[in-house]
């Protein structure tokens, strides 16, 4: 049995921040870790895991805790955004402790494997998936083996750094256990508007999509999925064993296999489970029987990534879908008595004054009960950050220099001439206020919640 300390970084970005990797406020658990965590726990080793988002520490209790532990390796998570504050997390530890391995995985070294490890602190990372990978790196240095052969990683070998055989992606996600849970400080999450205590899940990998500025293919393109009535148990032992009020389902598409969706949503009413839950999913992908067994089945908001209103930029985004895709979707939804909630871009390749008016304005008429405005950021490994870089719009790989903590500048984005960055953010609050202070907006929430409380609430 292997001691194995699992460490998730704290968002350490100030308020305002182009670079916050999420407008919502409150913390989620990390599904990804603890879902490590139960892989490594079932072959029999022992993980822990430290959570500093949930449960910052200063640098002498990291120091205190990992005194505690002992642990044989350490795994540290990160995406992208919060990459330079994994690199001071895993320098704090090599230091502290120089003989434990530390190896990097997450999002960020999909995206940049060997500029990741060729940090100092880092000995290795994980390509994409880790509950298999990890796993095998573990049993290896249990067994004084080497990491040489292991599939899925990049390994730093007396300052040489080699990326491993690609490991394809899991095929059975049944198989793998629920996640760890019970390892995390879950009082210690919330996030406005979610009845506490709530729990997140995802009940499929992988995107079937092609949007050019989406940054979720680090679990590949490949679309799998778990079975109904494995989703089912899960949510049930949340419910029942946990107290579980509200579930949130951060799928990307949930809906786009509709047939599962229908059998999940009859498992939950034959199991006669009571509770709150949400799904993310794109407009194409709903039509009113399913969200009729979604209503039914308890599902009380439904995120829409809906990107512009207007159709020039819907297709330069690549979306696949169309503003009456949108405008019927929103309507059957609120028809039914769900919430509805949308998120849309600015300042998208593309995008002009006109345009970003235009989202505006079909934004603030669809009915929707939320929506999120960002700017356009490209992300990396997304298809505008290629093109911008070749292009010449973006005049330098801004992701591999942040990796590398060689950055100083602003994110990339994308300006117009009539909206330069400064301006673009001023657009994006004044969207945000303009939407949500509405006096008719506002009297028609107050009449739907009063209408949903009449209903009743699942």
């Amino acid at each position: 049995m292997m001691d194995v300390l699992l460490v998730r970084p704290n968002e350490d970005l100030p308020k305002g921040s182009p670079l916050r990797e999420t407008n919502r406020v409150g913390v989620v658990q990390p599904l990804g870790i603890a879902s490590l965590a139960a892989a490594l726990r079932e072959a029999g080793h022992n993980p822990t895991v430290l959570d500093l988002s949930a449960a910052p520490m200063i640098r002498d209790r990291v120091l205190a805790r990992m005194g505690e532990m002992s642990p044989s390796i350490i795994g540290i998570g990160s995406t992208t955004l919060v990459w330079p504050r994994a690199v001071e997390i895993a320098g704090i530890l090599k230091e502290a402790f120089p003989s434990i391995p530390i190896v990097a995985g997450g999002p960020q070294v999909m995206c940049y494997p060997e500029e990741s490890i060729s940090r100092d602190c880092f000995d290795a990372g994980v390509i994409g998936e880790g509950e298999e990978t990890f796993l095998e790196m573990v049993e290896a240095i249990e067994k004084e083996g080497s990491w040489a052969d292991v599939r899925g990683t990049v390994v730093k070998t007396d300052g040489a750094i080699t990326v491993n055989k690609p490991r394809p992606p899991i095929e059975d996600l049944d198989a793998l256990p629920i996640p760890a849970f019970d390892l995390l400080p879950m009082s210690r999450y919330h996030l406005l508007t979610v009845e506490r205590p709530f729990f997140t899940m995802v009940t499929s990998r992988g995107c079937p999509c092609q949007c050019s500025f989406c940054d979720q293919d680090f679990l590949g393109k490949k679309f799998r999925v778990r079975g109904p009535e494995k989703v089912a148990e899960e949510i049930e032992l949340y419910v029942r064993e946990f107290g579980a009020r509200e579930i949130i389902l951060f799928d990307e598409t949930f809906t786009a296999d509709g047939r599962r969706v229908l059998e999940i949503c009859d498992r939950i009413i034959s199991k006669r489970l009571h509770f709150r839950w949400s799904i993310r999913t794109r407009a194409d992908a709903l039509d009113r029987t399913l969200l009729a067994a979604l209503k039914e089945a308890g599902c009380r908001r439904v995120h829409l990534g809906i990107g512009s209103g207007s159709p020039r930029v819907l297709e330069a985004m690549n979306r696949g879908i169309t503003v009456d895709d949108v405008r019927n979707a929103v309507s059957t939804a609120v028809d039914l008595g769900i919430e509805t909630r949308g998120d849309f871009l600015l300042g998208y390749p593309g995008d002009d004054p006109g345009s970003m008016r235009e989202t505006l304005r079909f934004s603030r008429r669809l009915g929707l009960d939320g929506a999120s405005y960002r700017i356009t950021i490209p992300q990396p490994r997304t298809a505008i950050y290629r093109e911008g870089l070749a292009s010449g719009r973006i005049e330098s790989d801004y992701w591999r220099d942040y990796t590398l903590g060689d950055s100083s500048s602003p994110p990339p984005v994308f300006p117009t001439s009539d909206y330069d960055e400064a301006r673009l953010r001023r657009l994006r609050k004044i969207a945000t206020l303009a939407f949500h202070l509405r006096p008719w907006f506002l009297i028609s929430r107050l009449v739907r919640r009063l209408r949903r409380g009449r209903t009743g609430a699942r």
